[in-house]
């Protein structure tokens, strides 16, 4: 073999060497970093004590049937049912009664539904949850949406 071929193979083979090494060290520091996302994986970052106690609290009221205290012309549900099994049904006010089910959670003050029998089945509701009690639930309809949403139980 010519010396000017075995030049370009011992650089070749320093070249993979040397990214294969840099790989390396990228994908260690990737795995010491902390995690960006709760359990759920919906907001960036750990939840603060202060709001995983927060959460705590709304799980202890949400469970049950929760009907509209709006006029149903401007509520978004007219009937809520929140199940402890994590699964949900919504009754919307529109003119098809459009029924709704899917899996719901708390994180961070949010009401999410997450639907899966209705088009798009990734839909997320974000209802930020202002009060709850044994009686009454107040949140807001979604992020970037305003009034609220009122029921009673």
């Amino acid at each position: 073999m010519k010396l000017h071929t075995k030049i370009k193979l011992c650089a070749l083979l320093a070249f993979i060497l040397a990214s294969v090494f840099l790989a390396g060290c990228s994908y260690a520091e990737m795995a010491r970093q902390e995690p960006t996302t709760t359990t759920q994986g919906h907001f960036l970052g750990n939840p603060t004590p202060a709001q995983e106690a927060a959460d705590k609290e709304i799980l202890r009221y949400i469970i049950g049937i929760w009907t509209t205290a709006d006029a149903p012309q401007w509520a978004h549900y007219h009937v809520l049912t929140i199940r402890s099994n994590g699964s949900f049904t919504a009754i919307h006010t529109n003119r098809t009664k459009l029924v709704c089910d899917g899996t719901w959670f708390v994180e961070r003050g949010f009401l999410l539904l997450v639907r899966s029998n209705t088009p798009p089945s990734d839909y997320f509701g974000f209802h930020y949850i202002r009060q709850l009690d044994d009686h009454q639930l107040v949140c807001a309809p979604g992020v970037s949406e305003g009034g609220d949403m009122k029921f009673t139980k």
